[in-house]
């Protein structure tokens, strides 16, 4: 308790390095992605034909398809407050995913990064359609993550670099978490991010080779 709430230092439990890591559909998986991305890389970045954003009768019915949740507010040990909407499956939706996929969108539209890649992970709740198909329509594409394959996304090390921050100090019941993650935000620098980029270019050959135990 004292090093987890007073030192700030998170305990990671043991797990079992599961086989599906390491299995051949897995590996074809990686060497695929990797091999599509060299080949886009040889012509640049791929552009889109430009498209109607999501209309506000495609989002009423993805909310009335998968539900909305009210927000919820957190106290500093963590705990809910208030109530919210049970779901049948987890508190996020597709609704939610959209409607935070339009926000970004919004962003790299301001500064002209039209046929930029979406990259997102294998949860499942990415690939639903109302999720591929708002980025499309925008005129971005979704790009999946093979499975098991976290090294491949540099987001993985900004987040690392951002949890570090934030975990710094406990939280008392004055503070909150937004501002210490816009502070934490701050510490990223150029630097940093091309850094994280090369790193996870070293693994383009060893995926290609279908190497195992990567990580």
């Amino acid at each position: 308790m004292h090093i987890r709430e007073k030192c700030a230092l998170t305990l990671k439990q043991a797990t079992k390095y599961t086989a599906e890591r390491d299995s051949p559909r897995t590996l074809q998986l990686r060497f695929d992605i990797i091999t599509q991305w060299k080949a886009a890389a040889s012509f640049g970045i791929i552009n889109f034909s430009k498209v109607e954003p999501l209309k506000k009768s495609d989002a009423a019915l993805i909310e009335k398809e998968f539900g909305s949740q009210t927000n919820k507010k957190r106290k500093a040990n963590g705990q809910d407050v208030g109530k919210a909407k049970k779901l049948a499956k987890g508190s996020t939706t597709a609704y939610h995913i959209v409607r935070f996929m339009e926000s970004c969108m919004d962003v790299l539209d301001k500064n002209d990064k039209k046929g930029m890649f979406i990259v997102l992970d294998n949860c499942r709740i990415h690939h639903s359609a109302f999720v591929v198909d708002a980025i499309n329509k925008r005129g971005y594409k979704p790009l999946f993550m093979p499975p098991y394959s976290p090294f491949l996304n540099p987001i993985e090390e900004c987040w690392s670099k951002m949890k570090k921050h934030i975990r710094r100090n406990p939280l008392d019941k004055a503070d909150t978490l937004t501002p210490r993650i816009a502070e934490s935000i701050s510490k990223v620098t150029i630097d940093d991010c091309k850094g994280w980029v090369r790193q996870a270019e070293t693994f383009w050959d060893r995926c290609l080779n279908k190497e195992l135990r990567l990580k």
